[in-house]
């Protein structure tokens, strides 16, 4: 498994560039965050792979070892570069954009989600899992699951109904972050009283608000960071920092959520001076969610047909399968888009 780790990184190094003096403009541009969120959403694919195998390989183990140290890390970047786009695009277009969040972010989000839990069901039916009426609901709310992910959908749209809500009730633009910030806290703290064991729901909840506050404060961190020596210093501090609480991650929660933030800090600082990008790689990250929602179909499948005794096989299936599910039903939403929530271009 470690050598499907290097290749991923490989393949996102292919055609890495550097920038000498000063920060790259487009750093955190959309197309400069794809290759980031390609690299990422494979390591969510081997996540959920490794679910489904047995790894015991001599090669397995420092693979095991690195997921393990990434952990929830993985999916940070998405929440954060999430924040940062939404809020970006309200101080750009100011109340056009809050008044299209209820459909363009929520509805439409939910709604992409619900037509791959349908996809779900009719294969549960296929292979007569019976998971019963009001679990179906519930997955169609991302609340439970009937074999398909749901957690980062759930707490992704209560941040967008969080943010909407903001927007919407307070002027100050502080106020809006303040709020957001505070109910994120709030949601974490409900959550871990009430759920304790399903930690991964909310302790990256955080690098959304942080992609927010970032986008406030954007031009004044670039303006800071223009000059080489504060940049590679602040490069060093927050490495520095990262560190810290990467030792002493398993100690209490705050602490990791404290991680999570820093850690998307990190990179963002990283690509200020690193370009990463290939057609192969922002392919991956322009189908983030189609490959998040849809990779465990056809690992269901194999793993029904016995093909999980054989994890090569096991990846190789799954993984092309993966990509062509996400292809086409990448186009399904587009069209979905367009002709029944009339949105999209």
């Amino acid at each position: 498994m470690i050598i499907t780790f290097l290749a991923a990184v490989l393949l996102t190094l292919i055609g890495v560039r550097f920038h000498r003096q000063g920060i790259r403009p487009d750093y955190i541009s959309i197309s400069s965050t794809m290759a980031v969120k390609g690299f990422f959403v494979l390591l969510v694919f081997l996540r959920h792979y490794k679910g489904f195998v047995e790894l015991e390989g001599p090669l397995d183990q420092p693979f095991l070892t690195l997921d393990s140290w990434l952990s929830q890390l993985i999916v940070a970047l998405f929440l954060f570069y999430s924040g940062y786009g939404v809020y970006l695009s309200w101080m750009k277009k100011g109340d056009a954009y809050r008044r299209t969040m209820p459909k363009k972010r929520l509805l439409a989000t939910l709604l992409h989600f619900d037509l791959a839990v349908l996809l779900y069901m009719i294969l549960n039916w296929i292979l007569d899992n019976d998971y019963g009426l009001r679990k179906n609901i519930s997955a169609l709310l991302a609340w439970e699951t009937i074999g398909n992910s749901n957690w980062f959908v759930w707490v992704i749209l209560m941040l967008y109904l969080v943010t909407w809500a903001a927007l919407t009730l307070i002027p100050s633009r502080v106020g809006q972050l303040t709020a957001v910030t505070v109910a994120t806290g709030v949601y974490a703290l409900i959550f871990h009283q009430v759920y304790p064991d399903f930690w991964w729901w909310y302790d990256t909840a955080f690098c959304y608000a942080a992609g927010m506050w970032y986008a406030y404060f954007q031009p004044q961190i670039e303006g800071f960071l223009s000059r080489d020596s504060r940049y590679w210093g602040t490069l060093a501090g927050t490495a520095a920092v990262f560190l810290v609480l990467f030792y002493f991650r398993d100690t209490a929660i705050p602490v990791y959520q404290l991680l999570s933030v820093v850690f998307s800090l990190l990179v963002v600082l990283v690509t200020m001076k690193v370009r990463f990008g290939n057609k192969v790689i922002c392919w991956f990250g322009q189908q983030v969610f189609t490959i998040y929602i849809l990779q465990r179909l056809p690992m269901i499948v194999l793993e029904r047909l016995g093909a999980a005794a054989n994890p090569w096989l096991f990846l190789a299936g799954s993984f092309l399968a993966t990509v062509a599910l996400a292809a086409v039903f990448d186009r399904a939403l587009r069209l979905f888009d367009q002709k029944v929530l009339k949105i999209g271009g």
